[in-house]
């Protein structure tokens, strides 16, 4: 856990008293609520202190009233006024109610009096003044946020065709917007306490006949819903202006009643053209049932299309001849952090910040030739990086043309490359590490094979130790090239072949673990395997090579003398109900960050990739993952930087 630094400013002239506070702080850091430090800053009087405040602005103030360059309330009062947000709490020799109440009600979060303060009252007073004034933020925020509401709130009402009024039961008036104001004359009296012209029933909905402004007659729908206005029972009621509607009705119904009179003129030539009349009337069911097909078949068409679009992996940004955004799926929502209900219809200068694909898009537009390329730009707020400041976009754009060939818009397609880029980085630094250590053991085995074929007069012993250092480095070589071989076969997507053979578990960890005591001395290995007559069904060779590289890893990291420790032991999973076994390897190396943790099983990732890092391939984990997960187990990683790392895997018993 990374520990939290509380910056305290402590204004006080007298040393004693400074030294007292300072080892009640450093002794209760434990009584914090959360892993945190104080860092303490000294300023004997009012000016160094309000120096402090302005140029390096603390988390809490501690505050003698009586200093050397001022006294009493003054001096709150002139630390609040430069920097009111910063909490203070007031430490005093002076037991004077009047004024430490003062004090409070003037913006001090507290006031302690010196010869009464203890350890845990101190603490604790502190720990309530960063509490209070963290909850006066949140509730600044909130406030804000309700105001930013309201007046959203306060545009829709206003911006509304339709009247919108809150009337309570007796019809007064309480709120009403622009367009009700409008429709019921109150354009000159005021809108709260003025009485509605009309009654209705909660729930129901009828039509008013109102007079209009110019003195015409208004149609209006009304539409009532029983609300709580404040601590009063009251209706909001909906006002529509229907006077277009009712007129067109009205033009409609006229015309209804002209044509049934010409209708009934002209019976005696209807019935003459009644065989003729159906003849139509079948053919225009069957070209309507046909057009119905087809707008079904165009509806189903269009459901597909967005469908299809909506699915698709890449993100697709489709902009019109005036460069507006008219289509944007969900991948291209998250490529480029903007929500699509916010972009539709607006020009891509106002939405996208990306002055690469804004050029690409007009560059295509006016060309009209298709474009790939590609931009970066930073991960938002928030967004899981892995570490990464920016990400690499890969896009083509391309004029999309309409039914007679001219440009209608551009289409552009966008792909995030980053991981891409990620992985051929990491596959050039393993291509040279590769390189490195292959040639590593090679020029030991050509060095003392050299020696061993130019010199017939070395003495067995020689001989013996230069054969071993070739035979060593072979191993080595051998362990490289088999690593390499399980990369193929993981990259190929193919599983490993396991050749499972019932196997103790003390029998297959403790020779392992023996080879390790044996070939580093001035490490310390402590084994404790419990239930280890329990037996594996693995491949010994693959379980072998998972606790080598692991061991070997804890050996590497950790100093000579650090303690290793193995661990084991059986347990039943509650919810597959299948038994597992344990087994974790602890080192006291030099740990990990939480960033170089999450990237550990990643293929040809090593965690310092410098000339001057120790050795390896950054397989070995990739790979160790891999035969775990074969095996039907699950491995994971502990650990913190300069404490050390813990290991830990699970493989069924059965």
């Amino acid at each position: 856990m990374v520990s939290e630094t509380i910056k305290l400013l402590l204004i006080e002239d007298n040393p004693y008293d400074v030294k007292v506070i300072h080892l009640m702080l450093v002794s209760q850091e434990r009584l914090l609520p959360t892993d945190a430090r104080f860092e303490i800053i000294d300023a004997p009087t009012l000016r160094e202190g309000v120096r402090h405040l302005h140029e390096n602005p603390p988390d809490l103030v501690m505050l003698d009233l009586s200093l050397p360059d001022s006294d009493g309330l003054d001096t709150f009062l002139r630390v609040h006024a430069e920097n009111p947000v910063v909490p203070v709490i007031i430490i005093s020799a002076t037991d004077d109610m009047q004024l430490a109440i003062e004090a409070v009600q003037a913006g001090a979060q507290d006031y302690l009096l010196k010869g009464e303060m203890s350890r845990n009252l101190l603490v604790r007073a502190i720990h309530h003044a960063l509490e209070r004034q963290a909850i006066r933020y949140e509730l600044d925020a909130r406030t804000r946020e309700l105001a930013a509401s309201e007046a959203r709130l306060r545009m829709i009402t206003d911006k509304s065709a339709d009247g919108i009024v809150i009337a309570n039961e007796s019809g007064v008036v309480r709120f009403a917007n622009p367009a009700a104001r409008r429709l019921l004359k109150f354009d000159d009296a005021p809108t709260v306490d003025a009485v509605l012209p009309f009654s209705i029933a909660a729930d129901d909905v009828t039509e008013i006949v109102l007079t209009a402004a110019d003195d015409e007659p208004v149609t209006v729908e009304l539409r009532a819903v029983p609300i709580e206005w404040g601590t009063e029972p009251a209706q909001l009621v909906v006002l529509r202006d229907i006077t277009a509607r009712k007129r067109a009705e009205q033009a409609l119904q006229a015309a209804n009643d002209n044509l049934e009179g010409i209708v009934k003129a002209r019976t005696s030539e209807l019935k003459k053209a009644n065989e003729y009349l159906l003849d139509q009337i079948s053919e225009r069911r069957r070209a309507q049932r046909q057009l119905n097909r087809a707008l079904a078949e165009a509806e189903q068409a269009r459901d597909q299309l967005d469908t299809i679009v909506a699915s698709v992996a890449d993100g697709l940004l489709a902009t019109d001849t005036h460069n507006r955004i008219t289509m944007l799926n969900r991948a291209a929502e998250e490529l480029l952090e903007v929500e699509m209900e916010n972009a539709i219809g607006q020009p891509i200068e106002r939405v996208l910040n990306h002055p690469t694909l804004i050029e690409r898009i007009l560059t295509t537009l006016e060309t009209g030739q298709e474009l790939q390329f590609e931009f970066e730009m930073p991960y938002g707020y928030g967004e899981q990086n892995d570490g990464r400041a920016t990400k690499i976009i890969r896009a083509r754009s391309a004029v999309v043309k309409d039914r007679v060939q001219s440009a209608g818009g551009v289409i552009t397609v966008m792909v995030d490359v980053t991981r891409e880029r990620e992985v051929d980085r990491l596959k050039a630094e393993f291509i040279s590490t590769a390189a490195h250590e292959l040639r590593t053991p090679l020029t030991t085995v050509q060095g003392f094979s050299e020696i061993l074929l130019a010199r017939d007069d070395l003495p067995l012993e020689a001989r013996r130790k230069y054969l071993s250092y070739i035979n060593n480095q072979a191993v080595a070589l051998a362990r490289i090239v088999d690593d390499l071989l399980n990369l193929a076969k993981i990259e190929s997507g193919r599983k490993f072949v396991l050749n499972k053979e019932p196997v103790q578990i003390e029998m297959l960890v403790e020779p392992v673990v023996q080879q390790f005591i044996a070939k580093y001395p001035d490490h310390k290995f402590r084994m404790h395997l419990q239930n280890s007559t329990a037996e594996w069904v693995v491949d010994r060779q693959k379980m072998t090579q998972v606790l080598e590289n692991l061991l070997g890893n804890a050996v590497k990291f950790a100093p000579d003398g650090c303690q290793i420790d193995i661990n084991g032991q059986s347990y039943q999973d509650p919810q597959s109900g299948g038994t597992y076994y344990f087994l974790s390897v602890k080192d006291e190396g030099v740990g990990m960050t939480l960033a170089q943790v999450a990237h550990i099983f990643d293929q040809f990732y090593r965690g310092d990739a410098s000339n001057t890092a120790l050795g390896g391939t950054g397989l070995g984990m990739a790979i160790v993952k891999h035969i775990i997960e074969a095996h039907g187990g699950r491995i994971w990683v502990d650990s913190k930087p300069g404490v050390g790392t813990k290991v830990s895997f699970t493989v069924p018993l059965e």
